[in-house]
């Protein structure tokens, strides 16, 4: 769409009586010294087309103060609009009473091509033409880079280089394909390396624990070095000992005449005595070591679950502190609002005449409605701020509660833990077997030839035996700690196996942020590439350099920010941005540049070559004139 002014007629317009510009489409400069009303026409421009004034107001006096009340006020223009021929006009027409032609207000009428319209109607007309956002864009040199929020400028940016997302980046660079199904199940980079920190942070918190509970089981070994195998062939040996030293009394036993089923009872009575008590010390034994290891592994996972609680809460009781600050703030802007009272003028500063109670009252009203409105918001983020500290007092309780518990256990544990207390016969051991062997000899009633051989074999025999025990404990020992290095080689093989994982997750992080520097270049450079003056620093280093932040500063002529560009230059960024703007968008509308004093006339120069042959341009320069002047170029 094309657009060009062919006419502007202004009558009665803020301090213009009258005034009319012919440029039939063409490039027009205007010239005169200041308050002549150059800046008057442009807003006369702006307020025939949406009612508002270069600064973007609404409310601003159209009515010259030097003239009747009743007197009209009027803009006319007339345009081509892709050829086509389009009139507009707005009046401030004066109505009068019927019965007494007294003045009673004047009200705002609007007509296209001749005919009349309603407001609305004549701003839905407008809006099909040109939307006022886009308006400003393209006649506002300043307006992309000064008055738009840095959100709304890179969404313009993105939307002209393409607006690609995350993953269609990287699908141009085989360098990051191991991240594109990433990206796109992500939605974004940034969403990505979060994910990814997280998992590494968690992957780290696991692996930190395997040492300990490593260490753990390590200690609980014996320390012997013996081959199990080895030790059972030993105590197979002792038994067969044991079995044909038994055989060997018997048989010296045989010929005693006093031997009889009850005295070889007592003597099986004697042997089953010594195997219980054997097995009952090997119980001991086992159950003493699995106490001890059960113990110590509940310790460490007590003190695994503690740490993070802790933390947590630490957190949850800044969370209350922030909430309780900011409720305290609240109550005091509560406070002030509640001391502020109304103290606008009653009396015109310009004319100095009295302002119309209708008037004072309204602005009363919208004073009183703005406390309102303040009070109301303050009472609702009061309502959010309770609900949240009474949220997170509760899970401080909670959480409290449960740090608490899990510290009384793990005091618990720790006075409770198993204590070494050795390894004793059953209770009647000693007592039976001193009675079974009594009674044995009380059975012999005649001496036996052999008796001291055979005390020398039951000697014999029970060495055997505390041999067999022994030699039992220590197989005991040596399974619990087979059971023991194989909890250890488990815990080594997930160690091995999260420290894979946490190598494969970095190469993932570290191809994130390559990717990201990748995309900041690739987005730079397509955007940048579209504008021969204005470049845009889209990303910058966070304030801890390590991470980028999302901007959008339009910079040039070597300033790294807009803000340092002179005058001149802003104005020649700002029309090469509508110059791309408005080639971008297929639309040329006329171009007013106000302020342009500041250009040299090389800059000028620059500025006319650049837009003169994409959109009627209309310049507003102060001279020495005493009027105004109007020429083409």
């Amino acid at each position: 769409m094309k657009m060009t002014l062919n006419r502007l007629k202004i009558e009665n317009f803020k301090g213009i009586r009258a005034f009319e510009i012919i440029p039939n489409g063409k490039n027009l400069e205007i010239t005169g010294r200041n308050k002549l009303g150059k800046t008057t026409i442009y807003d006369s421009f702006l307020w025939l087309l949406f009612g508002k004034n270069s600064a973007g107001e609404t409310k601003f006096t159209i009515k010259p103060t030097n003239l009747p009340v009743e007197t009209e006020n009027s803009v006319e223009a007339d345009f081509t609009v892709d050829g086509k021929p389009l009139t507009l006009k707005k009046v401030y027409a004066s109505k009068y009473v019927k019965t007494t032609g007294e003045y009673k207000s004047s009200e705002l009428e609007c007509y296209i091509n001749g005919v009349p319209k309603k407001v609305r109607e004549y701003e839905g007309e407008i809006a099909k033409i040109i939307g006022e956002e886009q308006f400003k864009l393209l006649t506002n040199p300043k307006h992309f880079t000064e008055n738009l929020d840095w959100k709304k400028r890179r969404e313009i940016l993105f939307a002209l280089a393409g607006n690609k997302t995350d993953s269609e980046i990287a699908a141009e660079n085989t360098a990051f394909s191991k991240i594109e199904t990433d990206l796109e199940n992500c939605g974004n980079s940034t969403d990505l390396l979060k994910v990814i920190t997280a998992q590494v942070k968690a992957n780290s918190e696991r692996i930190n624990t395997l040492p300990m509970r490593i260490n753990e089981n390590i200690n609980n070994l014996s320390g012997r070095s013996e081959n199990p195998a080895d030790v059972e062939k030993e105590i197979s040996v002792l038994r067969n000992k044991a079995a044909e030293i038994s055989e060997k009394i018997g048989g010296l036993k045989v010929w005693n005449p006093k031997e009889s089923p009850e005295y070889k009872e007592v003597s099986e009575s004697l042997a089953d005595l010594i195997r219980r008590n054997q097995e009952f010390r090997a119980e001991q034994e086992i159950k003493e070591r699995e106490a001890k290891r059960d113990s110590a592994t509940k310790l460490t996972s007590l003190r695994c679950r503690l740490s993070p609680m802790q933390t947590e809460l630490r957190i949850i009781k800044d969370n209350i502190r922030k909430l309780d600050d900011e409720r305290r703030a609240i109550i005091a802007d509560n406070n002030r609002l509640n001391a502020l009272e109304w103290s606008g003028d009653t009396v015109c500063p310009t004319c100095g005449q009295a302002i119309p109670q209708d008037r004072i009252d309204k602005a009363k009203a919208d004073f009183k409605a703005e406390l309102t409105a303040k009070f109301d918001y303050n009472i609702k983020r009061m309502s959010e701020i309770k609900k949240a500290l009474d949220g997170n007092i509760d899970k401080n309780n909670r959480l409290a509660k449960s740090i608490a518990e899990t510290e009384k256990e793990i005091s618990a544990l720790e006075t409770s833990t198993p204590v070494s207390v050795g390894v004793f016969d059953i209770p009647e051991y000693e007592e039976h077997s001193f009675e079974i062997k009594a009674r044995l000899a009380e059975l012999g009633t005649k001496p036996n030839p052999h008796m001291d051989e055979i005390y020398d074999l039951n000697h014999q025999l029970e060495e055997i035996s505390k041999q067999i025990d022994d030699k039992t404990t220590i197989l005991n020992a040596l399974k619990l700690d087979e059971r023991t290095n194989s909890r250890i080689a488990e815990l080594k093989a997930e160690q091995q196996k999260l420290r894979g994982e946490q190598a494969k997750l970095q190469m993932k992080l570290d191809l994130v942020n390559s990717f990201i520097r990748y995309k900041v270049d690739r987005i730079t450079e397509t955007v940048n590439g579209m504008f021969k003056i204005a470049k845009f620093k889209l990303f910058e280093l966070n304030k801890t350099n390590d991470g980028l932040t999302e901007c959008c500063d339009a910079v040039a002529f070597g300033a790294d920010r807009y803000g340092d560009i002179n005058t001149a230059g802003k104005i020649l960024v700002g029309i090469d941005i509508i110059s791309t703007l408005s080639e971008r968008y297929g639309l040329s509308v006329p171009l007013f540049i106000d302020n342009i004093d500041g250009l040299d006339s090389s800059s000028y120069t620059e500025l006319l070559n650049s837009v003169s042959d994409k959109m009627q341009l209309i310049t507003l320069r102060v001279s020495d004139n005493d009027k105004l002047t109007v020429q083409n170029f």
